[in-house]
């Protein structure tokens, strides 16, 4: 009786896999998009200039802005919404994105707008948000995001480690 409960038990679980894997790979077909992705597609096929990307980009950033929701919850929303996440597995992400905005904010503290605008000047980076750090083992670019020492880029905007730990530090940004 045990063995057959067990059996049921291991169809259910992959049954349930093999669904999240189908929806995973529907939405990499691109049978769903999100919203900022829709943007880029409508603009690489000619459909919106540059300008009006770049506007109904701004106008999607500040709607996200004023539901509170960053990119990261919104695609962690839209993941749980669809069965890829159950609430449990739910509750754990979002615990690591809110541990990720706390840890941003304290990075932001301390820091002046004169400052925020001599690294936005260095870096063309519209965004930045605090200085560049170097950890014992990672490295904290001006957009506030953590990454590995062996990583050369940011994994979020893109900017160079070397240019950003050389150039956008509290030590090093007025040299």
């Amino acid at each position: 009786m045990l063995f057959l409960l067990l059996i049921i038990a291991i169809v259910v679980l992959l049954a349930v896999n093999n669904q999240k894997t189908e929806k995973i790979a529907d939405m990499l077909a691109g049978k769903e998009r999100s919203e900022l992705a829709n943007l880029i597609r409508l603009r690489d096929a000619g459909v919106l200039t540059e300008e009006e990307f770049q506007e109904k980009k701004k106008e999607y950033e500040s709607w996200m802005a004023q539901k509170g929701l960053g990119d990261e919850r919104k695609a962690l929303s839209d993941l749980h919404e669809k069965g890829l996440f159950n609430d449990e597995e739910f509750g754990r992400k979002l615990e690591i994105i809110e541990k990720s905005e706390k840890e941003k904010a304290e990075r932001t503290k301390g820091i002046t707008g004169t400052q925020l605008a001599e690294i936005r000047r260095k870096t063309s980076y519209k965004e930045a948000m605090c200085f560049a750090e170097r950890t014992p083992d990672s490295w904290i670019c001006i957009c506030g995001t953590e990454n590995k020492l062996s990583d050369r880029n940011c994994k979020k905007c893109h900017s160079n480690q070397r240019y950003v730990l050389e150039n956008c530090t509290k030590e090093t940004l007025w040299k």
